[in-house]
């Protein structure tokens, strides 16, 4: 009987960690981190991007009036001097697969029309179904915790401060659809928050600018398409990691 109990006692104190999400297996921790020494002499990046109101901060008024910017998104590492050829991972798109894959693929073209390289190259298939140090850009859906997480983005830096790897996952958690226009529906876009997540991708720190209007920007509401195209700014960081 005093076994007994003691389990049921256990189990009730494990109750709200795995409800939080921090107990699931199939759930992904999307903790920032700020250069953490990994295997293989590498550092480890994590970039979280929160829905916007998360931070208690409600949504601003226009959401859709798109502008531009000149502050030069900040830097945390050193883009990849060949450039990064990603794969997703199909089976985990929430949405209309062609839709999704499409869109994906416009977040990386957008940072490629900043440059006259050809940085990044997508595949539809063959992506990890989490955050990995595999040899493999990854990118796709997962359960992140917290849930106030839209996305995430790991990176792997060398020694000399260079991108090596990086794999890119947007919550499932979350409602994600492909949107024709600002506003048109009340879930997050794909390549809206896709193109800032590529950002990250290429050496570029968050950026808060007054207006919010950069694509590097650390939060989006539903509905948002804007990031989807880069300010000067946002370009002006991506050339100075090459």
């Amino acid at each position: 009987m005093r076994r007994l109990l003691y389990v049921l006692i256990a189990a009730a104190l494990a109750a709200p960690a795995a409800l939080a999400g921090g107990g699931l297996p199939d759930t992904v921790q999307a903790v920032p981190v700020r250069g953490q020494a990994v295997a293989g002499g590498l550092t480890l990046w994590v970039h979280v991007f929160p829905a916007q109101g998360a931070r208690g901060k409600p949504s601003p008024p226009d959401i859709c009036s798109d502008g531009n910017q000149e502050t030069v998104a900040p830097l945390f590492a050193r883009a990849n001097a060949t450039g990064l050829a990603f794969r997703v991972n199909d089976a985990s798109i929430p949405i209309d697969r062609t839709a999704a894959l499409q869109a994906i693929g416009d977040s990386f073209a957008a940072w490629d029309g900043a440059t006259p390289l050809a940085y990044f190259s997508v595949s539809d298939t063959g992506g990890a179904a989490r955050p990995a140090q595999d040899g493999v850009n990854s990118v796709g859906w997962a359960k992140l915790a917290p849930k106030s997480a839209l996305a995430a983005t790991w990176t792997w830096t060398d020694a000399s401060g260079r991108i090596v790897e990086a794999d890119v996952f947007f919550n499932s958690l979350h409602s994600w659809g492909v949107l024709s226009a600002c506003g048109s529906a009340s879930v997050y876009d794909v390549a809206d928050v896709g193109t800032h997540e590529a950002g990250h991708t290429v050496g570029l720190d968050h950026l808060s600018d007054p207006g919010r209007l950069a694509t590097m920007y650390p939060s989006a509401p539903r509905g948002e398409v804007r990031k989807r195209t880069l300010t000067t700014g946002d370009a002006s960081g991506f050339l100075a990691a090459l």
